[in-house]
Parts: structure tokens; sequence; C-alpha cells
């Protein structure tokens, strides 16, 4: 029985010892990564809380003007907001029309001023800050991505082809899985939410899969330009920019960047405000038609349907969308909106044909209700209904 036993633990020994050597080869040899894709597993709006974070100054707050009418809302939504809301897992709801505030609802247990992570809806943040950087003349949507991370195009000279554009649009060529299988720890998107030197893995580990043109959504993107950012600027995204960005919209609480442990922010995911402030952001696309982010934001109005490389759709939905500047493109009318989407529920919808902004935050476990295209859509119907 004792010989039994120990051929028993030895066995077991030596599969934990095979497990715990695989998992070191294919986390890269970076175990405090490992441990945090093991022990948090899928993302949650909760991650805010064991993230670090700076702060990002609210230095002008000026409040929304106009009166709430969320009666109109609730007629658009065919019931009233607690009904039609909390199924799926909403937290807050804000709508501006003409510049006026029109509605803000939070759920039970939620305020309307609460911070909550944008996670995806930071890509339009990226975008938003990389523009104001064109149009002060720091850099240029031409740039090829070498310019600032020459160390890119000693790994593969074909980095050399891929400008901030493409990079901004997610037309780059670069590989990436968005949905993730086991082992996880090899892949695109745990690498970079879970990284422990997200500068240095975005440097290090994207790979090209094919020539720039081709649309794969893509979370090394928005990092590559964070890091050519900061080289053009002299300063983090989370920084200065941000500042003067949050202090110029008027926005009323101050923001957080989340940051891994060497103060580099996630780009793709890491920003966290209130509401009302998302609101400021989308407001932006509607009050500012000549700057560059609305320039460039309005030509991406007239993108085509994204499909990956095999010409199906991407998986984001069954709503018909373009992708362009950090935003996606409603294409399910006649007249497109703007929607920037972040897991979780978070969604922003810009309806240029009505002058309204929907921000809907919501909270994990939503997904079993519908995807944050179908809200988007439902929320670009309650704009045009209202």
């Amino acid at each position: 029985m004792k010989r039994v036993m120990r051929v028993g633990l030895v066995a077991i020994a030596a599969v934990i010892t095979s497990a715990v050597a695989g998992v070191v080869v294919l986390s890269g040899g970076d175990v405090a990564f490992a441990w945090r894709v093991i022990s948090h597993g899928e993302s949650s709006t909760n991650d805010l809380h064991w993230k670090g974070h700076v702060t990002v100054a609210a230095g002008d707050p000026r409040s929304w003007p106009g009166t709430d009418r969320c009666n109109d809302v609730q007629r658009a939504a065919g019931g009233d907001l607690d009904s039609v809301l909390l199924a799926g897992g909403a937290t807050q709801l804000v709508v501006i029309r003409d510049g006026q505030l029109v509605c803000q609802w939070a759920a039970p247990g939620h305020s309307i001023d609460e911070l909550r992570p944008a996670f995806s809806i930071s890509k339009t943040i990226t975008a938003l800050l990389l523009s104001r950087a064109v149009a002060a003349g720091q850099m240029s949507w031409d740039d090829p991505i070498t310019k600032w991370i020459p160390e890119l195009g000693d790994r593969d000279s074909r980095f050399a082809r891929i400008t901030l554009a493409d990079l901004v649009d997610m037309r780059s060529g670069i590989e990436f899985q968005v949905v993730t299988r086991f082992p996880w720890f090899n892949q695109g998107a745990p690498r970079v939410y879970y990284a422990s030197d997200l500068q240095s893995a975005t440097i290090q580990d994207p790979r090209i899969s094919s020539a720039p043109g081709v649309f794969t959504y893509n979370d090394w993107a928005p990092n590559l330009l964070g890091i050519a950012y900061q080289r053009a600027t002299g300063n983090l995204m989370a920084g200065p920019g941000a500042t003067a960005l949050w202090a110029d919209i008027g926005a009323q609480k101050p923001a957080w960047w989340l940051v891994d442990g060497h103060g580099f922010p996630w780009h793709e995911s890491g920003f966290v405000a209130t509401a009302p402030d998302f609101a400021r952001v989308g407001e932006l696309l509607l009050d500012d038609p000549n700057s560059d982010f609305a320039h460039r934001s309005a030509v991406a109005l007239h993108t085509p349907v994204v499909s990956d490389e095999s010409g199906a759709p991407p998986g984001y939905g069954s709503v018909p969308m373009g992708y362009g500047n950090g935003l996606w493109i409603l294409h399910d009318t006649a007249h497109p909106a703007y929607a920037a989407l972040g897991y979780h529920g978070q969604v922003m919808v810009v309806d240029p044909s009505t002058d309204t902004v929907v921000v809907r935050l919501g909270d994990s476990g939503y997904e079993n209700v519908t995807s944050e295209p179908q809200i988007a859509a439902e929320l670009e119907r309650w704009a045009r209904e209202m």
C-alpha cells in the first residue's frame, strides 16, 4: 500500500511539475502575469480595484445645462427605465440632446457620479488624445510606427509599412486573438490585459499576419499608439494631455487611467470616468466639427461594414458596423451613427442626425441578455424616437 501511495504521489508531483513548467513557458517566464490570469480569470468591472491608477484632474468642471426629461426617454424605450435597464445589467444612463441634459439615471446601489471602467471606450479616448497631438504638429497620421518605435522594425521590417492611421483604424495587419481559449497564457487578450510590463510586451510580442488594410480588432494597436504618443510628446497619455482634455471639455469629476506596475496605461481598456463625463467626450463629435478628431471620425462614417480575413462578420453581434478612428459606425439605418463599445456593457452612441449623445454603462454578467452592438442599436433607436 505504501509503495502504491508513493508511486501515486510521485505521479501527481510529476503532473504538477509539468503543468507549472508549461505555464512558465507559455507565459514567457512571467509568473506574476500567469498568476493574474489564473486568479482573476475573466475580466470584470471590479478590476479597477486591484489595478493601479493615476488620476486625471477635472480642471474646469461645468455642469450640463438643461432639465431632467426622462419621460421622453421612457416613451422611446417603451417602459420605465428601471424595468428596461436593470434586466440588462445597466448601472448608469445619460442622454444629451442639442447640448442639453435630457435624462440621467442610476441603478440602485450606484450613483450617476460613480467612476466606472470604460473598457474599450478607452480606445476612443486614445484616438482623441492622439488627434490632439497630430493637430499640435507633434506627430502625423502618416508616420510609420517605426518612426517612433524603431525596435519593431529591428524585429520585422514589415512594421515600417504600418502607419499611425492604420493602427487607430484597426487595419494594421497585426494579428490578435479576441476570443481566448486554453491555454490562455500565450494569447493576445490576456497578454495585454494582465501584463506585468505592458510597454515591453507591446514592443516585443505583436506579430504581423498580413499587409495593412484588413480589419482586425486589436488590443496591441492602442498601446503601440500610446508608446508613439509618449515618444513624440515626452509624456504618457495619462499625463498632461489627458488633464488638458479633461479641463477643455469641462469634466465634472476626476477620471482614472489604470496603469501597470511601471505606470504605463492600459490604452485599450484602462480609462475610468463617470457617465456624464463620457457624454462630454461624445459631444466633441457634435460641437467641434473642425477638429482633427471630428474630421477623421466623420470620414469613418462612410467606412464599409467590416469583416475578418475570410469575409465573415467579425463576431461582435448581428448589427452591421464599420470601424474607424477608435469608433464603431452603426450602419443599421440610412443615417450612420457613432458607437464606442466596451466590454461588460459600456456603450456610448453619438447620433449626428438628432444631435444626441447616449451613454449607457453596465456591469459584469449582462452578456446573456444582449451584446454591445445590439445595445448600441437600441440606444440609437431611442435617439431617433425621442
